[in-house]
């Protein structure tokens, strides 16, 4: 790999969908998801499947990539419960995206003294070393 290689991780459809008077149906989500592929974004975050019928259906037939990565957000089982009984966990498990595309981005934020945070990602594949799941 080109150490000077800049990836892009597009979150259009997740985080652009939030905001106020935006309201993707799955057809816009399926035509910005082809238009960012074709302007070669590398991973396209979907949205959170689970959160709402719109990202369920979206997840439930994710349209073709030719060149980006289909990534789902979600987020790990919630302490003090299993995976096998955590919705949200299983909402992401359960999503159409093949195994082999299947990344965790783990988001880690340090909260300072004095309020201000730094945020990390951490991509991974190995799930058990996380303790995670």
């Amino acid at each position: 790999m080109d150490d000077n290689r800049i990836w892009l991780f597009d979150t259009t459809l997740r985080d652009g969908g939030q905001t106020r008077g935006v309201d993707f149906s799955q057809a816009d989500k399926i035509a910005i998801a082809a238009a960012l592929d074709e302007i070669g974004v590398d991973y396209i975050e979907g949205g959170w499947p689970g959160a709402n019928p719109t990202d369920d259906a979206f997840f439930a037939s994710p349209p073709q990539t030719r060149n980006a990565r289909m990534v789902a957000f979600g987020m790990t089982r919630r302490g003090g419960r299993s995976a096998a009984n955590d919705p949200g966990l299983n909402a992401v498990l359960d999503a159409e995206v093949p195994a082999d595309q299947v990344d965790l981005w783990v988001y880690l934020r340090r909260r300072h003294t004095h309020g201000l945070s730094d945020r990390y990602a951490i991509r991974t594949r190995n799930l058990q070393d996380w303790n995670l799941t």
